[in-house]
C-alpha cells in the first residue's frame, strides 16, 4: 500500500524583527521540528519513491531562497533532530549574497514605515503611508502581488530603495562556502532559478535560461554536484515549465500546492506545505489536521 508524504516548505527562520515578512522565530521553528520528527517518518526528498517499513507518515523538510539564518539558525537544529533536508537556492543571490527582489521590496518598505515616508509606486498606482505593522505586512503582499508579473520589477523596486536617504542593510544570503558546508549534514541542495522570476511570464528561451544556468552554476560550485530539485519561483509552472526542467535533468519538482501526494506520483509535482508565521497555534493546528488526512 502506498503511503502518502507531506512536503513542508519553509523560508527564514530567524529572530531578526522584519514585519513585511516575519521569519519563524528559532524556539518556534525547534517546537514544529520536535512535532514533526514525533509524528512523522522523515526522510531525504531522494527516497521518497522507496518503500519504508514505518507506520507513521512520511515527511520531507524543504526551504527555498538560500537564507543566511537556515545556516546559521536552522541547520544546527536540523542536526540536533537528525532531519534530513532540502535547501534550493537562488544562484543569483549565492553567488553574490545579495537579495532578490521580493526581499529588497520587504526590506525597502520596512525602512520606509520606520521614517514614516509615504511609499508612491507610480507605475502600479501605489501611494500609500503606511500606519502599523500590520498594514506593513498587508501592504507588502499586496505590491508583491502586483508586481508578480511585472517585467520591471526589479528596476521599480531599485527605484523606490533610491529614494530611501541612504542605503539600507538587505537580508544576508548564502553563499558557496556556508552551501557547501550544508551539504555534509545531509542537506540535498536544489534550485530555485537563477533570479527567482516567474518562469509563467518568460518565454521557453528564457525559462530554460532560468533552469539551466542555476543547475551549471551549482554543479560547477559545488564540484560536479548533481542537481535533481527544483522549487518553482512563487510556486508559478506549467507543462513547458516541467518539460524544460526534466530536459535538464531535473527529477523532483516542487511547487507550493499544500497537499499530499502518493508515493507513486512523484515525478509529476511535488506539492508542499507552507509552513511560516510565528503563530504556534495556527502551525500546530494545519500539522494536526495534515495528521487527520488519510
Amino acid at each position: 500500500m502506498n503511503k502518502r508524504i507531506y512536503v513542508f516548505c519553509f523560508h527564514r527562520i530567524s529572530d531578526e524583527k522584519s514585519p513585511a515578512y516575519p521569519p519563524m522565530k528559532v524556539k518556534i521553528f525547534e517546537r514544529i521540528c520536535n512535532y514533526i520528527s514525533k509524528h512523522f517518518y522523515i526522510i531525504p526528498i531522494t527516497e521518497i519513491n522507496k518503500v519504508h517499513n514505518s507506520n507513521k507518515k512520511l515527511a520531507v523538510f524543504t526551504f527555498d531562497d538560500g537564507y543566511y539564518d537556515f545556516y546559521e539558525n536552522a541547520l544546527p537544529i536540523l542536526v540536533k533532530y537528525k532531519i534530513p533536508a532540502v535547501q534550493n537556492i537562488i544562484t543569483s543571490c549565492a553567488e553574490n549574497r545579495i537579495s532578490f527582489w521580493t526581499q529588497k521590496l520587504n526590506n525597502c518598505l520596512e525602512e520606509y514605515f520606520y521614517r514614516n515616508l509615504t511609499v508612491e509606486i507610480q507605475e502600479i498606482g501605489i501611494k500609500k503611508q503606511i500606519r502599523s505593522e500590520k498594514d506593513l505586512e498587508k501592504t507588502a503582499l499586496s505590491i508583491y502581488l502586483r508586481l508578480l508579473e511585472n517585467d520591471l520589477k526589479d528596476l521599480i523596486v531599485k527605484n523606490l530603495c533610491e529614494k530611501l536617504p541612504e542605503q539600507i542593510n538587505q537580508t544576508k544570503m548564502m553563499k558557496w562556502n556556508e552551501i557547501e558546508e550544508c551539504i555534509k549534514y545531509n542537506i540535498t541542495i536544489g534550485s530555485h532559478t537563477h533570479t527567482h522570476v516567474n518562469l509563467n511570464t518568460l518565454d521557453l528561451n528564457l525559462i530554460e535560461n532560468e533552469l539551466k544556468i542555476s543547475k551549471n552554476i551549482i554543479e560547477t560550485r559545488l564540484k560536479n554536484y548533481n542537481c535533481e530539485v527544483v522549487a518553482f519561483p512563487n510556486g508559478q509552472y506549467n507543462n513547458f515549465t516541467m518539460e524544460i526542467a526534466r530536459k535538464y535533468g531535473y527529477r523532483y519538482l516542487l511547487s507550493t500546492e499544500g497537499k499530499s501526494l502518493p508515493s507513486n506520483d512523484i515525478y509529476t509535482i511535488i506539492p508542499r506545505f507552507s509552513l511560516y508565521g510565528n503563530n504556534p497555534l495556527k502551525n500546530y493546528l494545519k500539522l494536526k489536521v495534515i495528521e487527520l488526512i488519510k
